[in-house]
């Protein structure tokens, strides 16, 4: 049984609490690629077991609070949900 956590919101404001989003148990899956979309279905992020989180930034700049959609792959298998980042 293995337990995957994917966070709910996260705020990328330097106080060292949920400053990165991170899907918690992903170090356990040889492949896996996660991909982060904004409101109007823009890719932000796209990413694989390499560099797994995001710091909230597009481009080097902060990206607005809102609600944002991730798809993440593992394995051959796609699950589908949303978060909130907050300022």
């Amino acid at each position: 049984y293995i337990h995957l956590v994917v966070p709910k919101f996260f705020t990328p404001n330097s106080d060292n609490t949920n400053d990165l989003f991170i899907a918690e148990g992903l170090e356990l899956f040889s492949s896996f690629e996660l991909s982060i979309f904004n409101r109007f279905g823009q890719l932000i992020r796209n990413t694989n077991q390499n560099s797994p989180t995001w710091d909230g930034t597009l481009n080097g700049n902060p990206s607005p609070a809102g609600t944002y959609w991730y798809q993440l792959t593992i394995e051959g298998t796609t699950r589908n949900g949303y978060f909130a980042l907050k300022r």
